[in-house]
């Protein structure tokens, strides 16, 4: 079974906060990682 990563969900929007990003699921908690947006946007593209 493939463990998915917290952020591989329905995502309402990534907001960036300086090193900081939080994510906003459509269902769960919010969550906020320490990378940056560009690094979100390198990963999940």
């Amino acid at each position: 079974m493939k463990k998915h990563k917290p952020y591989e969900q329905n995502i309402i929007s990534f907001i960036g906060q300086g090193n900081y990003t939080q994510i906003n699921p459509l269902h769960g908690s919010v969550s906020i990682y320490a990378k940056t947006l560009k690094k979100f946007e390198l990963e999940l593209s």
